[in-house]
């Protein structure tokens, strides 16, 4: 029988389409009696099986890439006496064929043995730079992946330095904002676009690798709260495109630079100039999908500032498209997200928003297949949140998975404060004590979360929610400082642009208030911030500065207008989707 199947896959190997899903037969016969293998054939089925693996990882199933990739490599290691004798006398089947191995063992399985082990050789009998450099992003991955940012960091950081580059781990953010003026002092007069037009292409082969493990280890850095370190890893990047031309990641770099800036320092001129010239770049120097997801997903972060909400979720979908073609399940999650934080901010009508999400949900469990349910929790955060605010009888929406406290307690710092922060939302709109519980406790896990727009939303609600807490005049003597920072917020976004004003508006007639309670100015205020905020589609908004006036008037008992700011409020929120 063994000798059937060794003449059949010799058969077929030469009346097949090797280049096709045919050489699955082909290898699968060649392994049932790979026994039969003589030394002279031995390394022309290795290549075969490393051919079907390539195939295999072409048509997106890893699990046949890892298994032809390990059964190769059990024939060509049959071959020497030792691991050591096979690496020196045929390093390049055995570095493609643990590359694939690694490759695939770091996306599907969580936690292996045999995965450290895998790495353990690049140390031995891995030499060549850019190869070394390829194993090394595959670790990084692995480790993000177990959300081990620590270890990831740790890694970057040594590999850094191996290839002659020096960063600071503890940077403040005042050294960081020194290094980027100096930076920005060297361009020498150009903006960034123009400085990196001028750019040729990168002919160093090791550098555009080493860019992409940096962005790799930056992401590291952003998650574990240094977000310093995040910008100055970025911006050493930027500096090394400079220096050494354009290449694959340059566009990611920029745009990561410029959603740093963003998290540091909040909008500002330069931010918006270094994420569209990223954004720019990545449509002409197309690095790899890694890259591109992620180009996407940071300028799409900032994009608000000078696009349209459908120019932005063009944006996010972009980078949807590329996570997905290199199975980074969990930047996609990310964008998904990112998409749905926007509409929400934006004030989409909740009927679309939930069906919108449960799509996006559904794509998402399909593509996860088993474990990493971690990366839904902000999804099924934002939908339970906009459930709670549905008449969700009348429109027939379903529930989607429940979130439990430990699942939470299990996610990322960044996962339970925008979790936390959407129910917060939900229960002070529904006027439900449970936001003022809440709020402190999503204002400690703010730092988790530095530039992303719901950072800044919580300013907004923030005030609100404290304001509806204060029982005493102390109390609200006590919150004039808070919410001159709170305006100050959000007034650094209505700069860029005019959609953030009406929010400020809000605060600010309720600071006015705080000083003078009983003062009628706040009433154009209010009827200002609503008319802003319905002009714009942020009927959420605009019920909430009508239901805030309606307040003032019960306050100060004065009926005259005070049921046409409350029918007002209930319009805007009928308009939103909620009841």
């Amino acid at each position: 029988k063994t000798a059937l199947h060794y003449n059949i896959g010799m058969y077929l190997k030469d009346h097949s389409d090797l280049d096709s899903s045919q050489i699955f037969s082909v290898v699968h016969h060649l392994h049932l009696s790979c026994s039969l293998l003589t030394n002279s054939t031995k390394l022309e089925v290795v290549d075969l099986f490393i051919k079907a693996a390539c195939v295999a990882k072409k048509f997106g199933s890893l699990e046949q890439t890892l298994s032809y990739s390990l059964q190769g490599k059990e024939i060509l290691q049959s071959h020497f006496d030792s691991e050591e004798a096979c690496w020196e006398l045929e390093y390049d089947r055995s570095y493609e064929l643990h590359y694939m191995i690694c490759d695939t063992r770091a996306v599907i399985k969580q936690s292996t043995t045999e995965l450290s082990n895998d790495f353990y050789v690049v140390e031995r009998f891995i030499k060549k730079p850019l190869h070394r450099l390829r194993f090394y992003r595959i670790n990084a991955n692995y480790l993000s992946n177990l959300q081990n940012f620590k270890g990831v960091l740790e890694l970057g950081l040594r590999v850094i330095e191996e290839y002659g580059y020096t960063t600071k781990e503890n940077i403040s953010l005042e050294e960081f904002r020194e290094d980027l003026l100096r930076f920005q002092q060297s361009v020498k007069g150009k903006n960034i676009a123009e400085a990196f037009a001028s750019l040729g292409k990168c002919s160093d082969e090791v550098l555009p690798p080493l860019l992409e493990f940096i962005v790799v280890t930056l992401i590291a850095a952003y998650f574990i709260q240094n977000v310093p370190l995040f910008c100055s890893l970025m911006l050493l990047c930027v500096s090394i495109t400079l220096e050494n031309g354009i290449a694959g990641a340059s566009g990611v770099t920029l745009t990561g630079l410029a959603f740093g800036m963003l998290a540091c320092f909040g909008p500002s001129k330069e931010c918006i100039e270094y994420a569209k010239a990223g954004l720019k770049i990545a449509e002409q120097v197309e690095g790899s999908y890694f890259n591109m997801s992620l180009c996407m997903n940071w300028g799409g972060v900032v994009a608000p500032f000078f696009a349209t909400i459908s120019e932005t979720t063009e944006i996010f979908e972009r980078g949807m498209y590329f996570s997905n073609q290199c199975y980074d399940h969990e930047t996609t999650g990310y964008l998904m997200f990112n998409t749905v934080m926007i509409q929400c901010y934006y004030g989409m009508e909740i009927p679309y928003l939930l069906e919108n999400i449960k799509v996006y949900k559904e794509a998402l469990d399909v593509k996860l297949k088993k474990g990493r349910s971690d990366v839904t929790v902000i999804l099924s955060g934002v939908y339970d949140s906009l459930y709670f605010l549905l008449d969700a009888q009348t429109c027939g929406a379903n529930r989607l998975q429940v979130v439990t406290p430990q699942m939470l307690e299990a996610s990322p710092g960044f996962y339970q404060f925008n979790y936390k922060f959407f129910h917060m939302v939900a229960y002070y709109i529904a006027n439900d004590p449970e936001a003022i519980l809440l709020e402190p406790i999503v204002g400690s896990l703010i730092h988790f979360s530095p530039g992303i727009l719901t950072s800044y939303d919580y300013y907004f609600y923030s005030p609100l929610i404290r304001i509806r807490a204060a029982t005493t005049k102390r109390h609200k003597i006590e919150l004039k400082k808070y919410l001159d920072t709170c305006i100050q917020k959000l007034e650094a976004y209505s700069k860029f642009k005019a959609g953030f004003v009406f929010r400020a508006l809000i605060i600010r007639a309720e600071r006015r208030l705080l000083d003078k309670p009983g003062s009628f100015k706040v009433i154009g205020i209010y009827n200002k911030a609503v008319k802003l905020a319905a002009a714009h589609g942020a009927f959420h908004i605009a019920g909430i500065a009508a239901e805030r006036a309606y307040q003032f008037h019960l306050t100060n008992e004065i009926v005259l207008g005070a049921d046409g700011c409350l029918n007002q409020a209930h319009q805007m929120y009928h308009k939103w989707g909620a009841i």
